[in-house]
């Protein structure tokens, strides 16, 4: 009777063993697919911008394999997974901030790479296909900044120039003009990562005025006009829920909503300078972070990418490692398992 007590025992070690090993293996290896989809029609870029109106994704503007800085602008529809040229702006800069307000897109700041930053602002208007130059920035001309729209205003804050950057201007399209608006409650940084859900923005990542990985998490609430730290992307409590969060930090990568989900990918590392392909998911009910297939593009981890959202479907694209610049997108499905070679 003990024998046959002991292989009871063991075998439900066994079963409680293999469980907990699927379940883990499934957050890393298995939630989520990435499927790709057409190649961008235009050259291959890194720092471009994006943005969506309507049923539409936007991209342009960046830098090519070459430094020449690019102003043309691309609109891709989702439904035929194809690309068409759109107008181009009138000047070309790369690591520029972008977003998009009742129907129309908006896109300002950046840099030449030579030392010259930019505050011009222009506004696109795809009825008419035109772009507009509006109000430029109240800031300081920067690079690598967070632009993102809630409601009728857009935001852009953090960034760099050669000073490091943490206040906030709003822009009203209705007026053209920009007020100065509560600065982020965090740490000064560059490369940042944003995402919004629910009238609120979420800033997180990038790299610090020390050099150093910005761990800190941020919402803004436009309704009380005030920043809320959330948890950190780090390993900074006694809990097992962020033991692997280190794996989160990141700066120059891509983030993007689907559904009540936010999703974080792509980069580098800001301590050794390594390009990471590792896909994390928030959850804004929980302020909790769990991990999803890595971006499995077969051209390479990257820098630099862009994101974009239509209807629920997100999209990854360009970007560079180690100096190739990229001109593929793939498409992440969260909510499938993951297969090779899609």
């Amino acid at each position: 009777m003990k024998k046959n007590r002991l292989f009871l025992l063991l075998g439900i070690c066994l079963m409680l063993s293999t469980a907990c090993t699927k379940s883990t293996s499934s957050d890393d290896e298995e939630d989520g697919n990435w499927v790709t989809r057409s190649t961008l029609d235009g050259v291959a870029r890194s720092f471009a911008v994006a943005f969506t109106i309507g049923d539409y994704g936007y991209i342009g503007t960046g830098l090519d394999g070459n430094n020449k800085l690019l102003s043309d602008f691309w609109r891709y529809d989702p439904s035929t997974n194809s690309w068409t040229q759109v107008a181009s702006m009138s000047s070309g800069r790369h690591s520029a901030v972008a977003f998009a307000i009742s129907g129309k897109g908006y896109v300002g700041t950046g840099t030449d790479g030579n030392g010259n930053y930019y505050n011009d602002f222009y506004e696109f208007d795809p009825s008419a296909n035109t772009w507009t130059r509006k109000a430029d920035f109240a800031g300081a001309a920067r690079s690598r900044a967070v632009g993102f729209a809630i409601g009728s205003k857009g935001y852009i804050t953090c960034g760099w120039d050669g000073t490091y950057y943490k206040d906030m201007y709003a822009y009203n399209p209705t007026t053209n003009s920009w007020a100065s608006d509560i600065s982020l409650g965090g740490d000064k940084r560059v490369g940042a990562m944003c995402f919004v859900y629910n009238e609120e923005a979420y800033v997180v990542g990038g790299t610090n005025s020390s050099g150093q990985a910005a761990t800190d998490f941020w919402k803004f609430s436009p309704s009380t006009d005030s920043w809320t730290e959330l948890n950190k992307i780090t390993t900074a409590t006694d809990d097992d829920f962020d033991d692997d969060y280190t794996d989160i930090v990141r700066t120059n990568g891509v983030a993007f909503v689907i559904g009540d989900r936010g999703f974080l990918t792509t980069g580098q590392s800001v301590d050794n300078g390594s390009y990471v392909n590792k896909t994390w998911c928030y959850n804004f009910a929980t302020d909790r972070w769990t991990r999803r297939t890595p971006y499995e593009s077969t051209r390479a981890s990257r820098r630099g990418a862009v994101a974009f959202a239509v209807d629920g479907r997100a999209f990854v694209g360009t970007g560079i490692n180690t100096g190739q610049p990229f001109d593929n997108f793939d498409e992440f499905l969260p909510s499938e398992t993951y297969e090779a070679n899609d």
